[in-house]
């Protein structure tokens, strides 16, 4: 059914994108159909309604444009250096606190960036257990008055905790944790691997490092240097995307995504004053939120970059 509609699509309907959509829909409602029957955990749903949304968006995105791969440093949440040294104090000492404060004590060495020895910071982990949720199920009701009946399915255990970083005697940062085991065949996980999830999350925010974002530049279909370009920086070669790029303008002047590619080349080159003029100019030209945006994100990137490199350094 599905490759049927896709054929009718493309036959009858003109357009890249527009078919993208509309097979797109017809495959988040059959996931979402099959998905409803599979589960019957309101949190799994949640998830699996999460992942594909963000299937159909990364699509969708695709269609309407070249996808370039950029990279940034993410700073910590906390302003210490690399090296400094933080002990793992488990607060509560029961069996589910003694897993997560062993999977932490992994998870920075597996990092790296901190040492482990006693020192002037403490990463704390207080309130952790494992909890039930109240049990959920649906009623059954029958045309001829037969009396309901409720199926339950079982609790959804949930792994929560407060995890605290302490220097000198100062909270410098809290965070409260809340999240659902998984469960397996077998309606039981590991508690190790619930820890594992726990602290390489909470970690991510603690330890700077480098994360890749992705931009979209948008073809167009009378310049097809511009599309050119976007597709040689796309796969790293950002030398010859920008010689593209100048050749797209001298075809159209005009062309504000051709000045906004050139924005992104000069921010990968870490030249933010050349980066905001092309930006300012692609919003001159044409004025879009995705131009103003990408000014704004400038003003982060740099800010966040430098948090970050002080930290790493």
């Amino acid at each position: 059914m599905g490759y049927a509609l896709w054929v009718f699509v493309n036959g009858k309907v003109a357009g890249r994108t527009l078919r993208t959509v509309v097979f797109l829909l017809f495959l988040f409602f059959s996931v979402y159909s099959w998905g409803s029957v599979c589960y019957n955990d309101e949190r799994s749903m949640k998830r699996l309604i999460h992942i594909i949304v963000g299937c159909v968006g990364a699509a969708l995105l695709s269609a309407c444009g070249v996808q370039i791969q950029m990279q940034t440093l993410k700073p910590a949440e906390i302003d210490l250096g690399r090296g400094a040294a933080m002990t793992v104090c488990d607060c509560v000492s029961n069996h589910a606190s003694r897993a997560l404060a062993d999977a932490f004590r992994l998870q920075i060495a597996k990092d790296g960036f901190y040492a482990q020895y006693p020192g002037d910071v403490r990463l704390e982990l207080h309130n952790v257990y494992i909890k039930d949720a109240p049990p959920h199920g649906h009623r059954d009701r029958h045309k001829h008055g037969e009396r309901k009946h409720e199926e339950k399915s079982h609790p959804t255990p949930y792994l929560c905790g407060v995890v605290t970083v302490m220097e000198r005697g100062r909270q410098i940062y809290r965070r409260d944790y809340r999240e659902s085991i998984w469960l397996d065949s077998k309606d039981r996980m590991q508690l190790r691997e619930a820890c594992e999830d726990f602290a390489e999350e909470i970690m991510d925010e603690l330890t700077p490092r480098q994360v890749t974002y992705y931009e979209y530049v948008t073809p167009d279909e009378t310049n097809p240097a511009l599309e050119q370009a976007a597709r040689a920086c796309s796969v790293g070669n950002w030398a010859n995307g920008k010689q593209l790029v100048e050749n797209a303008l001298r075809q159209n002047p005009n062309c504000a995504e051709a000045y906004y590619l050139l924005g992104l080349i000069a921010r990968n080159d870490r030249e933010f004053r050349s980066s905001d003029n092309y930006f300012y100019r692609a919003n001159a030209l044409r004025a879009s939120s995705k131009y103003a945006d990408a000014l704004q994100d400038n003003a982060r990137l740099q800010q966040n970059e430098a948090r970050a490199g002080w930290q790493m350094n």
